[in-house]
């Protein structure tokens, strides 16, 4: 409704509109569908392949062990957002492409955390008594050390998904995440750009948006890191 572009909050519009008269709460509630999607695309294809990564580097011999520890070091030694910044430009602007890219940017962290937590239970003594029963690294790591990897691998998978969200906002505001006219919060940011010192509304819903969902997921994290603490 262009005639009443940038209209101020009201009953009718409780978060105004932008600078087309688009109603902005619509469009955040209908752009929320689009990026926590993306992110929980993400989140499960870092989780799925850091995982599968860390637990290998983990559990094969030491020189292979060795090759893939160096690989996920130079991994980590890319900056997150700067890799899929990479990945984005190698394989097109497109929602498939943001969201390999923000997942094959976050797998590094993840596996480093994996590979980390799976060595500490090398010592355990129920992988002790599997190995002396003739049991082989495969079978321990998906019997043994995985199932007792639960809380480590889904409070950090919960970290990847507020990691995700920002990275997905940040590239969608960057205009490599969409096309434009399809609410995702990345895309609001940007176009609030234009009109934030007379209508700062349009900007701010989507922000506050992407804030209040990365703070829920990190309270939400938190509980559950607590219920499954070591006792």
């Amino acid at each position: 409704d262009p005639a009443h572009a940038l209209q101020g909050l009201s009953l009718q519009h409780p978060l105004g509109t932008d600078h087309l008269g688009r109603d902005v709460l619509s469009r955040v509630l209908h752009g929320g569908q689009r990026t926590l999607l993306q992110g929980a695309a993400s989140t499960a294809l870092a989780v799925m392949l850091g995982t599968a990564l860390g637990l290998l580097a983990a559990g094969v011999p030491r020189p292979l062990a060795d090759v893939l520890s160096s690989l996920i070091d130079a991994g980590l030694a890319w900056p997150p957002l700067l890799l899929a910044l990479v990945v984005m430009t190698l394989l097109g602007r497109d929602p498939l492409a943001l969201v390999l890219a923000v997942g094959l940017s976050q797998m590094p962290q993840q596996a480093r955390v994996i590979r980390t937590a799976a060595i500490s239970l090398n010592s355990a003594l129920y992988l002790e008594a599997a190995r002396s029963m003739g049991a082989g690294r495969g079978w321990m790591l998906w019997r043994h050390s995985l199932p007792n990897l639960q809380p480590i691998l889904m409070t950090y998978a919960g970290i990847v998904f507020s990691y995700a969200i920002l990275s997905a906002a940040a590239l969608s505001f960057l205009g490599l995440g969409g096309q434009p006219g399809v609410p995702d919060w990345g895309i609001m940011l940007a176009d609030g750009r234009q009109s934030f010192r007379s209508a700062p509304w349009v900007a701010l819903s989507p922000g506050l948006a992407i804030t209040l969902t990365i703070f829920v997921l990190n309270r939400l994290i938190d509980a559950y890191s607590h219920r499954h603490r070591p006792r």
